[in-house]
């Protein structure tokens, strides 16, 4: 946790306003460091907001769970409360107001955020919010599947998996390092709406019962909603990314691309769990009407963007 402070004392009684910042990242990747302090200062700071940026456990050291209260998941989240209940005691020394908190989120940070609204342990601990680009709502913020990949990296890591308590007991024996080379191995992204193995899921306990049904009971919190420009681009341009590579363009192919090529990337990486050819899935077919098919360009960076723009939306899509 990082915390940048104004020199000056508040003209309010109470002290600063408290922006809270919640990196995305898929719940498996990034980091607060990439965002520096430079920038966050000028744009925050210089305004008199007291500005905190959230690590949380990422991947299965986050959200790893074998579905049941041995390892019900979630863990990621749960660092996520603590710390804001960590703010709420500390604030008043940085001449903040900790009732004056805005959590801001993008992407899975987005999609926490709006966890954190709905769950009765977190929903008291801030008071609005900024949600850019992800929701928990979103298929691949949240569903049940870890389960499934939590027990193929115990199997990975040479674990019994006939037993929660022999799983729980294994796993804890394991470095950090070994857990690290076993998820690589098992290809932490798929190609497809729920991409990533690793995320939050209706546990019963940070989430009492389902998000619909929260989302009905929870306090009322002031929100504004949006989503960023070509965010997805980094899909796009970083054929090599640790993470990412099996949703990336190779470099020799990004001097040639064309539609042909668009098209292939939406059937087969954006969508692949729609039938293939043109007849299959109403919305792969308005895909390839909207981002293939409109306004036909000879230049590769055309379909290079809309390659982006397609992977961007796509995310998003269950969202709105």
């Amino acid at each position: 946790m990082k915390v940048f402070e104004s020199r000056m004392k508040s003209s309010e009684p109470n002290g600063y306003p408290v922006l809270v910042f919640i990196h995305g990242g898929g719940f498996g990747f990034g980091s607060t460091s990439k965002y520096g302090y430079e920038h966050l200062s000028q744009n925050f700071v210089s305004h008199d907001i007291v500005v905190v940026t959230l690590q949380y456990r990422l991947g299965p050291f986050g959200f790893f769970s074998t579905g049941d209260y041995i390892l019900p998941g979630n863990t990621g989240l749960w660092d996520q409360m603590y710390a804001l209940h960590f703010l709420h005691q500390v604030l008043p020394y940085f001449g903040a107001d900790p009732n004056r908190i805005t959590v801001w989120g993008h992407s899975a940070g987005a999609a926490s955020l709006s966890g954190l609204a709905i769950s009765p342990h977190s929903s008291h601990l801030f008071h609005r919010g900024i949600q850019m680009s992800g929701s928990i709502l979103c298929e691949w913020a949240m569903n049940d599947r870890v389960v499934e990949h939590s027990k193929e990296l115990a199997t990975e890591l040479g674990c019994e998996t006939d037993g929660s308590t022999k799983i729980h007991d294994c796993m804890k024996n394991k470095t950090a390092k070994e857990i690290i080379a076993a998820t690589e191995k098992l290809d932490p992204v798929k190609t497809s709406m729920q991409k990533y193995k690793f995320q939050p899921r209706k546990d019963g306990e940070f989430f009492p019962f389902s998000p619909e049904v929260l989302m009905k009971e929870s306090e009322r919190i002031p929100f504004m909603v949006g989503v960023t420009d070509l965010e997805m681009g980094m899909m796009v341009h970083q054929p090599y990314h640790p993470v990412l590579n099996r949703m990336a363009i190779p470099d020799d192919k990004k001097k040639t691309y064309n539609a042909k090529d668009l098209e292939l990337f939406i059937s087969e990486a954006v969508v692949p769990h729609w039938e293939t050819g043109r007849e299959g899935g109403r919305f792969r077919n308005a895909l390839l009407e909207h981002f293939v098919d409109r306004d036909p360009s000879d230049d590769p960076e055309v379909y290079l963007k809309r390659a982006a723009e397609v992977n961007f939306l796509t995310d998003v899509y269950t969202y709105f």
